[in-house]
């Protein structure tokens, strides 16, 4: 399942934040902020706008990168003004998340020449987490830990909740990439924490979709789905429509796994009500979520509709093919084309064998399901059979995963309760 790309930052120090009690019911997002920077009937004070820049940080990342372009603009001036560091790391750290990475590393080197200049060794460290991000999204995972963990061994520099829900999120979203499930979901548990005690509701919320996401990646479906369903509300409140839309993907793959038609169902109308205000193209990128959606909500038409898009650009390097594959597969069965069904599910076998790319163990698992059901329906059993095998034992793995991923999740509620 997904994590907001909201949470792409990095996060720090493993600090004891034995204070902040987590709890995924209590939290109720402030009332939304007027925005400093649109207001044309005078200049907005550079420190009101960086304010208002770090509270948008996970609502709406692209407003806090232009948030800090108009604090260079207004400093422009006072090129030694200490608050341009702050400004250039805003406008690095949006345009990473951007996908737009010369950009991102020039503002990130602009921003670290102003933090040496004013000896700002917090503001070193968050360019840092900058600079793990980057590592991270060229696939340079060990490295981005190695750096996360430096990060987080500065306990001498003072640090704010946002910085260091940053840091925490960062190392957990680089340790599922590794595949470190254990230390992932303690990371993201010690983000939560950290979370709570920051001022604006973003960093919150993108601590629940994260952990909502990991949760359902483990099979621990139950958990995923309190975590979603929460979140959901939270985002929708703040107006945090990314992470509105990625939790809404997490709630319904976990009910495609339970089983939970109707509020599936529920969910889908909830999307279709709010996709004026999520970002352009979201849902056509998640092709392969919102057909399974649809078939687990019984509307054949409406899946088909989606697989008809075709594999769209974003996940065609590997990412969702799967998740597609099963979609149409399970289409094509409904629509009584079995022997289709079975050549799809098992041309996208074929080409997981050859692939650098491995899917989690829960997507493979519901491919072979798919495959075993277009076997037996075309009476070949001793296909369906080397299937379920393999089925079997991919649900014994999830089942161990899940049991501990609900462990975790009871050992840090306590280790954080107050």
């Amino acid at each position: 399942m997904m994590s907001s790309w909201a949470a792409d930052p990095g996060e720090g120090p493993p600090r004891s934040h034995r204070s902040a009690f987590i709890s995924v019911t209590s939290t109720q997002p402030p009332a939304a902020r007027p925005d400093p920077g649109l207001r044309p009937d005078r200049v907005a004070d550079p420190a009101r706008l960086l304010e208002h820049a770090t509270w948008l940080l996970y609502i709406d990342g692209r407003r806090a990168g232009e948030l800090g372009v108009q604090v260079l603009e207004a400093t422009a001036r006072e090129p030694t003004h200490r608050l341009r560091g702050d400004a250039w790391w805003h406008v690095a750290y949006s345009k990473l998340r951007a996908a737009e990475v010369e950009a991102a590393l020039q503002a990130n080197e602009q921003a670290r020449a102003c933090y040496l200049a004013h000896d700002d060794q917090r503001g070193l460290l968050m360019c840092d987490e900058v600079d793990g991000l980057y590592l991270r999204s060229r696939g340079r995972l060990q490295e981005a830990l190695e750096l996360h963990l430096r990060i987080s061994a500065r306990t001498d520099v003072a640090r704010t909740p946002d910085d260091l829900y940053i840091t925490h999120n960062s190392r957990a979203l680089t340790r599922k990439q590794l595949g470190q499930s254990d230390a992932m979901l303690l990371d993201f548990y010690q983000a939560l924490a950290a979370a709570q005690t920051c001022e604006s509701p973003g960093p919150n919320i993108n601590a629940l979709v994260n952990l909502g996401g990991s949760h359902g990646d483990l099979y621990n479906l139950t958990e995923a789905q309190t975590l979603s369903e929460r979140v959901l509300d939270l985002a929708e409140e703040a107006g945090a429509w990314n992470a509105f839309a990625v939790a809404a993907f997490n709630l319904m793959q976990a009910c495609d796994g339970l089983g939970a038609r109707e509020r599936c169902a529920d969910v889908l109308a909830r999307l279709r009500r709010n996709e004026v205000h999520m970002p352009a193209g979201i849902l056509r990128q998640n092709g392969p979520c919102m057909a399974i959606a649809h078939l687990c909500a019984g509307d054949l038409e409406g899946a088909q509709a989606w697989l008809d898009l075709g594999a769209t650009a974003p996940f065609a390097d590997g990412d969702g093919k799967t998740d597609f594959a099963r979609a149409r597969a399970c289409t094509l069965m409904a629509l009584g084309r079995d022997a289709e069904a079975r050549e799809v599910v098992e041309a996208r076998i074929a080409e997981c064998a050859h692939s650098t790319f491995h899917d989690p163990p829960y997507t493979r698992m519901r491919l072979l399901q798919a495959a075993t059901d277009a076997c037996e329906r075309l009476y070949d059993t001793a296909a369906a059979l080397r299937y379920l095998h393999e089925v079997h034992a991919l649900y014994e793995q999830l089942v161990g995963r899940s049991s501990r991923a609900g462990f975790i999740a009871a050992q840090a509620a306590h280790d954080y309760a107050a």
